[in-house]
């Protein structure tokens, strides 16, 4: 068996074939493009599709045509060794970089020392952005660590559901978070393995020619038997097509956000604020928040005419809505723009109802405060009747013995040590 260079097809494809006369299993050519929606592992990709990864050779001088693009991308601020260093091939002077978030103080809190999060709407909104922040920064970390998850399935779909089970109990030892966010942390746990597999792939395999350019400058943290998998799976003509046409659908979407890892539920909620009525910013206000440059950069071209047209439909009497839904036209199935992921129709459908019971619960509370204030002033005038040199704090004073003491031993709450709660329904974790 030898290895060979092939030119394919589609243009700046990488192709690091293994050619074989004694073993037909190894013959790629009629694999589907698509690895299957509901994902699996690279050792089971392989299996199903008749793939022998343990034959092959490094003498595999394959050129990578992708590593032109690769080059052409270095200097965009992006850190490939992780290591807070950049390389360079011609022995230039090395350039730092903060290298990878580790969050190692935040590995390091205690269970008592959570902090809570709020969230609204199924995203986190505070109680600061820094808390905010801090979770976003932790979820990524947490799918770098390899003890968790590794880069060795075809897509998030095939991690097993235990090993995203720990993930949420470990995140849950670190952050104080209502029952409800779990759809939310699960999602930011998918985008951010993704993001990572997507790094590694740009970094330490579209960079190189060929597999031994690879292997020598893979990264340290993935051993070399799996990113010789990951290699082998990334290299496959059909996954390199599904690749190239994933590249090409994203250029063909208009009008990005430019909020970079903010929270759109951050900036929900700064809209809400600034408002005399805090009422809730339409879609079009988010739209345009969203899309403009806070730093004074100019918006692209179809991003402005989108804003002006949409704009100029509201003033012209249209609802906010519905001059959003015209010019942008509708949402696609399970999806709703100017949300954030995560948030669809049915969501918000959702949260409004437990919003209005909460309203509901708000009121009688209300009322019934106000019944108990007029109950105290009838019982005020009764005692002072019956004790006239009684005045009103011994009357005060008095109500309050009575609210705060137990009617009986019994009844006497322990002095056992109260865990921090979110206000919502908290998963609460196992000590370890």
């Amino acid at each position: 068996m030898k290895t060979a260079e092939k030119n394919s097809t589609p243009a700046n494809q990488t192709t690091v074939e293994i050619e074989s006369n004694s073993n037909p299993k190894s013959n790629t050519s009629e694999l589907s493009a698509n690895p299957t929606k509901s994902g699996m592992t690279l050792e089971m990709y392989f299996k199903v599709h008749g793939i022998d990864c343990d034959n092959e050779e490094d003498e595999d001088e394959v050129y990578n045509k992708h590593v032109e693009d690769a080059e052409n991308e270095e200097g965009n601020g992006a850190n490939p060794n992780g290591n807070g260093e950049s390389s360079n091939d011609q022995g230039a002077k090395k350039k730092k970089y903060r290298g990878k978030t580790t969050c190692s103080k935040i590995h390091n809190t205690a269970f008592s020392d959570r902090k809570e999060v709020e969230f609204f709407c199924g995203q986190p909104i505070g109680p600061t952005t820094d808390v905010v922040s801090d979770l976003s920064s932790f979820l990524g970390a947490v799918v770098r660590n390899p003890t968790f998850v590794d880069l060795l399935y075809t897509s998030w779909h095939g991690v097993p559901s235990k090993n995203k089970e720990e993930m949420w109990v470990y995140v849950n030892k670190k952050f104080i978070l209502p029952s409800s966010s779990k759809e939310w942390v699960m999602e930011k746990l998918c985008g951010a393995w993704k993001k990572y597999k997507g790094e590694v792939k740009k970094f330490h395999f579209k960079k190189y020619r060929t597999k031994t350019e690879m292997l020598k400058n893979r990264p340290s943290e993935i051993p070399e038997i799996q990113f010789r998998k990951l290699i082998r799976y990334w290299s496959l003509p059909e996954i390199m097509a599904m690749s190239d046409k994933n590249t090409e659908n994203r250029s063909k979407q208009t009008c990005p956000h430019r909020m970079g890892s903010t929270n759109f539920g951050l900036v929900r909620k700064q809209l809400r604020e600034s408002k005399e009525n805090h009422e809730e910013p339409t879609r079009a206000e988010m739209f345009i928040a969203t899309r403009t440059s806070k730093k004074g950069k100019e918006v692209d071209d179809k991003t402005q005419a989108v804003i002006d047209e949409t704009q100029h439909r509201i003033k012209a009497g249209k609802d906010d809505e519905d001059a959003f839904i015209s010019v942008l036209g509708k949402d696609q199935p399970g999806r709703l723009r100017c949300y954030g992921g995560g948030i669809t129709k049915s969501s918000l459908k959702k949260d409004e109802a437990v919003r209005q019971v909460q309203v509901e619960y708000d009121k009688k509370v209300l009322s019934l405060q106000n019944q108990m204030h007029s109950m105290q002033g009838i019982l005020k005038m009764v005692l002072q009747q019956l004790n006239p040199g009684m005045t009103d704090e011994d009357v005060a004073a008095l109500v309050q013995a009575q609210q705060t003491s137990p009617p009986d031993a019994s009844s006497r709450p322990d002095n056992t040590a109260a865990i921090p709660r979110s206000s919502e329904s908290t998963h609460l974790p196992e000590q370890e």
